[in-house]
Parts: C-alpha cells; structure tokens; sequence
C-alpha cells in the first residue's frame, strides 16, 4: 500500500461520465470498476442524482476506499 499517494481533485473531475467513473475507480481503489458499480454511478451522474464529488467520496470512504489511504 503506498500511503504517499495524493492527487488533485483536478485528476478527477477533468473527465466525463464513463472515462471519469473509470480514472476515480483506478485513482482511489487502484482497480477497474465491476460493471454494477460503473453503471450505477454513470446512470446516477448523467441523472443529476449524484455529484463527480460524491462519487469520489463514496469511493474514498468505503471500507476498501480506507484500505487505499488515499
């Protein structure tokens, strides 16, 4: 686990939809996104229903998220 690693919310939010929920799931959780988790959170983006900041915390905050340190 490498605990240095820090990024600007910029190497986050500077992409759209699919390309964004892919670089967040390979930026925090260093893996590709399972197909559930990627098309729940592009559905829910695209609807307005959640925030590119949202999607970012739900990553960060969750028990493999923590396990990341990011």
């Amino acid at each position: 686990m490498n605990k240095d690693k820090q990024y600007d919310i910029s190497d986050f939010t500077k992409y759209d939809d699919e390309a964004f929920v892919d670089n967040a799931y390979d930026l925090i959780l260093s893996r590709k996104p399972d197909t559930d988790g990627k098309n729940h959170f592009i559905n829910n983006l695209r609807q307005g229903i959640i925030s590119k900041i949202e999607i970012i915390d739900e990553l960060r905050f969750s028990e493999e998220g923590k396990k990341e340190n990011i």
